[in-house]
């Protein structure tokens, strides 16, 4: 029983991805935005809209902690208004660990990184990203163009597939428990279940709320707005390497390593094109996604902007 509620769960979270829904995303504002929402008490009112600062703890003073970013390393001044959020509990400042994971909402005070609320998020998130990277390996979603008596044809971006339904199948009709009965042609729907000698057995059908659609490539290109909203780096070229390049941000200046791995995008009226190195020149608008490598800020994508979309690109 436990096991189903986990599927059904988060399965509505899919659903809500591949079908238009909207998860709670964070908008990916600097640090020391005078505009920043005040968070609320923990367990109360809707997470803050203001971007956190992402990291792990590297170190924890009487009044202040060190949180490590891919970028580099920032110290977060505590007060005795700062609110804590320790793996779904109220906390406090002796509850954080050297290694743990941090989300951090504040803003600056007389130009110091100040925290409002600190969330450490439970360990069992990783198991549920797992479980979700998973579900959307077994999820089929797709407009339903035949239902036969133990089978449903469902239209998808890879063509025409037949969906096998048995006892066991379960039905999420717009929010509530239904039946296959339930089910018409025309329904936008998520399959989840499991493939058996290139048979696709359904475990579990959603049917989403009427008029929801499902564009091509929305899922993949929702999962990517999520991820430059959290792990995005925005910034201004201010010089120029063979295998680095500088930001200036808000933080300060980035000095930011360049691989053979580091892709290059342009960002224009048509969307995103391929772009390389020699097309940065400094006083460019980048947008950067990286990581930590040999304890250098390395960079994986890299995404010129026009000065139209500068601002757009801070929202």
């Amino acid at each position: 029983m436990k096991k189903a509620l986990l599927l059904v769960g988060t399965a509505v979270i899919l659903i809500g991805l591949i079908l238009g829904g909207t998860l709670p995303v964070l908008a990916q504002d600097e640090p020391g935005n005078s505009e920043t929402v005040p968070p609320p008490a923990p367990g109360k009112g809707p997470v803050p809209k203001q971007a956190p600062l992402l990291g792990k703890i590297a170190a924890v003073g009487e009044d202040s902690f060190t949180a490590e970013a891919w970028w580099g390393s920032v110290e977060v001044k505590v007060n005795e208004d700062t609110k804590y959020r320790i793996r779904g509990k109220e906390g406090s400042l002796a509850d954080l660990q050297v290694g743990d994971k941090v989300a951090v909402f504040g803003e600056k005070i007389d130009g110091v990184p100040t925290a409002k609320l600190v969330v450490v998020p439970p360990k069992v998130r990783k198991c549920w990203r797992a479980k979700l990277h998973q579900l959307r390996r077994h999820a089929i979603p797709g407009k339903v163009v035949h239902i036969g008596e133990n089978s449903l044809t469902l239209e998808t971006p890879r063509g025409q597939i037949d969906i096998m339904l048995t006892n066991e199948t379960k039905y999420r009709i717009r929010g509530e428990e239904g039946s296959l009965e339930d089910i018409s042609e025309g329904d936008r729907v998520v399959v989840l279940g499991k493939k058996t000698d290139d048979v696709f057995t359904a475990q579990l059908v959603i049917v989403a709320p009427g008029g929801a659609k499902h564009p091509k490539g929305f899922l993949k290109k929702r999962l990517l707005r999520h991820h430059l909203r959290h792990h995005a780096l925005h910034g201004e070229v201010v010089a120029i390497g063979a295998e680095s390049l500088t930001l200036s941000t808000k933080r300060g200046e980035v000095n930011i390593a360049l691989t053979e791995d580091t892709k290059y995008k342009a960002r224009t009226d048509e969307g995103l094109q391929e772009a390389s190195q020699e097309d940065i020149e400094v006083g460019d608008k980048l947008v950067v996604i990286g990581k930590r490598v040999d304890e250098a800020p390395t960079a994986k994508l890299v995404i010129i902007l026009p000065p139209a979309l500068e601002a757009e690109a801070e929202e």
